[in-house]
């Protein structure tokens, strides 16, 4: 199973517990994610990634 395949199912679970965050971790990899109509985006990093850097990204991908 590749990483991002444990994504949904660690998206559901902490949906279910009411813990739900923008950074979800899963081993050494950490998955950032924002949701637009119905589609999630999502970046992964096993390093120290700037975070604001990565969200602003993100957010950019969904002006174009």
């Amino acid at each position: 199973m590749s990483e991002v395949e444990h994504f949904m199912p660690i998206l559901m679970e902490k949906e279910e517990e009411g813990m739900l965050s923008p950074i979800l971790a899963h081993g050494g990899v950490r998955f950032m994610w924002i949701k637009h109509n119905n589609l999630y985006l999502v970046a992964t990093s096993k390093k120290n990634a700037c975070v604001s850097l990565v969200f602003s990204f993100l957010y950019k991908v969904v002006q174009v």
